[in-house]
């Protein structure tokens, strides 16, 4: 302290002399600077701080009873060497090893350990051994006592409500006693008071140890939570705060009405859905008391709150535009228009155009896709808490996955959709297909008719990944329905239903699994069983409408959509693949599907960039024309088998790269097949976004 004060007192006479200097000796002061800067001697450089530090060799843990050594080696930074080792052998930093001890102590007191003692800084604990040059480390744990919680009070008795209150706390009668529960569970409490209306209410929490012997290994632990509840709150105002459009529109997205009782699950549900909105980048809240006088007539035990909102808006007009390439979709282009508030309405409309060129199979460049599309939301069903929306589009596909037709597609589709709660959306919609399709020019065939199809359709969305690029826990699924003709009308009758899971869980060493399974089945009914249309297949399902497998989004190391059944197109009927000794060239399409995936994904932190990340998977695949084709003969990938059986269940392994950007993960993958269909060894797959 004395040394600021005086650094601060003679700061103004420095201060003072700089400002007697002339220009002209100030000019010469910077030229004597700037030469002795260039006339200087170049310093050798310094060698790297790291390379003295010595390798680190074997670590061991002693005196720990509760806990493996691999469970407290994986929870520390100071690491061994292990047998794949890509980037460097690790060495000893002093300071990570002092944080390695905190975090085991801290673990050791969050299982009930409060009087652990971790150390590793006595001159026996650390051995350099200077054969192999490397410093071998030892810690030592003295664990103690262990403490359970024996007794879990709650006073006063909430009644009915302390059941459930008791379930969402973390800790429990006869589990380890950890000190840092209680607080946790301190604001589950108050939440759980906020959920009924109770704002004012007010908590704290008492503990009692009940000491056992000095032989005895455990004491025991009482909990008291004392609550007051305080009065039940009342909305007596809402304030919007940089808030520039007609405040309706917002106004209209809460749950919480001036004058009615306020909860805390209203206040969530109200923000989720002005963020849904689509006006606002960011929305907070808070809450004022006020006098109860200055507002509505309120009961007077009960208190007078403001839900203050504080808005941040975004942009109502964007326009955007990208250039991407990828093995899927090759090189594709885009561009579009949007605005969020049409003739301050609250009405979205969007305008879209997506081009995609790439190789066809005979190996020319070209258009291969377009996509246009004008998405409009034009009104807000506010009672039932939907949105409707109207979307058309006109898709052109100029070698579809079947290889054998081109497809245009032009559509119309009416959807509505609700959101359930803060990661579940319910959507149903109604959609109006008018199909060209022809056969490709190179077979020399007769033109095929037009159909439409029109259908009704429902999915479930639920989604509670903790990032949208990068996800490293949480999960994703969806399950959707469709029924198509029937009451409808249309050319085509079917059902078809899919389910997709996606799990991600964190592990170990900053690693992340993720998993994912994906199911699906197209059932054709009524004149689709009966009837034969020129161009849909024999079983009635048109090959817009069925399963494709292989790829970089299902089964690595296959190419695009080439999994499942064949066709001979220059057959009259299409219908399941040829028999024969050759592969045919063009893809049927499976009435079934079944994918699933498992992905070990690590950080790869090379030239101390952390964006960068590896990943090692498994896929496992098909697409097929019967569930009779399913045979067990087929399902695993050493059973032996024809090269052209594509009715088994198909397999890839690999690994490949992953660069995290501000926008989008770039993915590189590389993926061998374990029942090749061709003569390749593996295949690259690159894209943008991970996989699932």
């Amino acid at each position: 302290m004395v040394q600021i004060l005086v650094d601060v007192a003679a700061a103004p006479a420095v201060y003072g002399r700089r400002a007697r200097l002339s220009k002209a000796g100030a000019r010469r002061l910077r030229c004597a600077c700037l030469a002795i800067l260039l006339l200087a001697p170049a310093a050798p450089p310094l060698r790297a701080a790291e390379d003295q530090r010595p390798l680190i060799g074997e670590i061991a843990i002693e005196g720990n009873e509760t806990f493996a050594d691999g469970q407290l080696k994986a929870l520390m930074r100071t690491q061994e060497p292990r047998f794949l080792q890509f980037s460097g052998q690790p060495r000893f930093v002093r300071d990570w090893l002092h944080s390695d001890l905190t975090t085991l102590a801290v673990h050791y007191r969050r299982a009930g350990f409060p009087e652990v003692s971790v150390s590793s800084f006595r001159e026996e604990d650390l051995r350099y051994d200077s054969e192999r040059q490397r410093l071998d480390i030892t810690v030592r744990i003295e664990e103690g006592k262990r403490r359970y919680l024996r007794a879990l009070r709650i006073s006063p008795s909430l009644g009915e409500a302390e059941r459930e209150l008791r379930r969402r706390l973390v800790l429990q009668p006869g589990q380890p006693f950890d000190p840092e529960a209680p607080a946790m569970d301190h604001f589950r409490i108050l939440r759980t008071l906020q959920e009924q209306g109770y704002f004012a209410a007010h908590v704290e929490h008492v503990t009692q140890v009940l000491a056992s012997p000095a032989y005895a290994r455990r004491d025991s632990v009482d909990l008291e939570y004392r609550i007051d509840t305080g009065p039940p709150a009342r909305l007596a105002a809402v304030t919007l705060e940089g808030l520039s459009l007609d405040e309706e529109l917002a106004l209209r997205e809460l749950t919480v009405r001036v004058g009615e009782p306020l909860r805390l699950d209203q206040i969530l549900k109200s923000k989720q859905n002005l963020l849904d909105s689509g006006y606002f980048r960011s929305i907070d809240y808070r809450l004022e008391a006020v006098d109860a006088s200055a507002g509505p007539r309120l009961p007077a035990a009960e208190e007078a709150l403001r839900l203050v909102w504080i808005c941040r808006e975004r942009k109502m007009a964007a326009l955007e535009t990208g250039v991407g390439l990828g093995s899927v979709d090759g090189l594709r282009v885009l561009g579009g228009w949007s605005h969020r508030n049409l003739l301050d309405r609250g009405q979205r409309v969007a305008l879209q155009a997506n081009l995609a060129f790439n190789e066809d199979r005979n190996g020319r460049f070209g258009l291969g896709f377009e996509h246009e599309s004008l998405d409009w939301r034009f009104l807000d069903i506010v009672r039932l808490r939907a949105r409707l929306g109207l979307l058309l589009f006109r898709e052109v596909d100029y070698e579809s996955e079947s290889g054998a037709f081109s497809l245009e597609t032009r559509a119309l589709r009416l959807s509505a959709t609700r959101r359930v709660d803060a990661h579940t959306v319910l959507s149903v919609r109604e959609q109006f297909d008018f199909l060209y399709q022809r056969r490709i020019a190179d077979l020399a065939l007769e033109p095929v008719p037009s159909y439409n199809t029109r259908s009704l359709g429902l999915v479930l969305d639920r989604d509670s990944r903790d990032h949208f690029f990068s996800p490293q826990a949480g999960g994703h699924s969806w399950l959707s329905y469709e029924l198509a003709g029937g009451l409808q009308g249309g050319d085509h009758d079917f059902q078809r239903l899919q389910l997709s899971l996606t799990q991600h869980r964190r592990l170990p060493r900053e690693a992340v699994g993720a998993a994912r399974l994906m199911v699906g089945g197209v059932w054709p009914y009524g004149e689709s069983r009966r009837r034969s249309l020129i161009g849909v297949p024999a079983d009635g399902v048109p090959f817009q409408e069925r399963f494709y497998c292989g790829g970089g989004a299902t089964v690595r190391g296959y190419d695009e959509n080439s999994l499942g059944p064949r066709i001979d197109p220059l057959a009259t009927d299409l219908s399941a693949e040829v028999p024969g000794q050759s592969l045919p060239d063009y893809v049927l399409g499976g009435r079934y599907l079944l994918v699933a995936n498992l992905e070990w994904r690590l950080p790869l932190p090379l030239f101390g960039r952390q964006e960068l990340g590896s990943v090692l998977f498994i896929d496992g695949g098909g697409a097929w024309e019967d569930l009779r084709d399913i045979a067990g003969s087929r399902a695993l990938p050493w059973q032996p088998g024809d090269r052209t059986d594509t009715r088994r269940v198909f397999y890839g392994l690999g690994g490949g790269l992953r660069y995290l950007t501000p926008l989008a993960v770039l993915r590189v993958d590389f993926g061998l097949p374990l029942q090749s269909l061709d003569d390749r060894a593996g295949r690259w797959h690159f894209s943008l976004g991970h996989t699932f």
